[in-house]
């Protein structure tokens, strides 16, 4: 029984561990996504679409969250991206490359969180 006790005691300490090992690649991720927010210079749609994003993460990210629909989410945005127009200006070009790598970053993000609620 004390054996157990022992062993249940390294399971909690190792989750957070992992979890705070998790949230610091996470920041890591969040840190490029803020530069590359910063560089965009346009008003153009796909920003209310990330942001969207975003905003739903927002409200339902926590400890418990299995991401899946978030996931989701970010699925349907990329099926957006291939299926719009084309950007007509550099400018709108590079806004474009720049919402696209923030948007694979942020899946890197939610992915993270998914092998963290997976293994826990």
């Amino acid at each position: 029984m004390a054996m157990d006790e022992h062993e249940n005691g390294r399971n909690y300490a190792q989750y957070y561990v992992d979890y705070a090992i998790m949230r610091e690649e996470q920041r890591k991720i969040l840190e490029n996504i803020s530069s590359l927010i910063e560089q965009l210079k346009l008003d153009i749609i796909e920003n209310e679409k990330i942001t969207s994003i975003f905003l739903e993460t927002a409200n339902t990210f926590d400890e418990s969250n299995d991401v899946v629909d978030l996931t989701n989410s970010i699925s349907e945005l990329y099926k957006y991206f291939r299926n719009s127009n084309l950007p007509k200006t550099r400018d709108e070009f590079e806004d474009r490359a720049r919402l696209f790598t923030i948007l694979s970053y942020f899946e890197s993000f939610l992915e993270l969180k998914r092998e963290f609620y997976i293994n826990h």
